[in-house]
């Protein structure tokens, strides 16, 4: 993918970032992340396994904005070099 293209993709990221809808799904995300993270309830080593993947899942959705925005100005700084 080109500069320009990477680019707008990232700022179509943000774009939807801004919207106040995103922000309410982040607070859930959150909160069920609070849920899952409590292990005191598995019963077997495949719900375990599960939780985990769950966890990945939120932790990726919790952090994206954070991940997108410095690659996006790692992408910015190394095109104005």
């Amino acid at each position: 993918m080109d500069t320009t293209k990477l680019l707008r993709y990232y700022e179509e990221r943000f774009d939807l970032m801004s919207h106040p809808g995103w922000k309410t799904l982040l607070e859930d995300a959150k909160e069920y992340r609070d849920a899952v993270a409590d292990i005191t309830t598995i019963s077997s080593g495949e719900e375990l396994q599960e939780r985990k993947g769950q966890l990945k899942a939120l932790d990726w959705l919790l952090t994206m904005h954070e991940v997108w925005e410095k690659a996006y100005e790692d992408l910015v700084n190394e095109d104005t070099k």
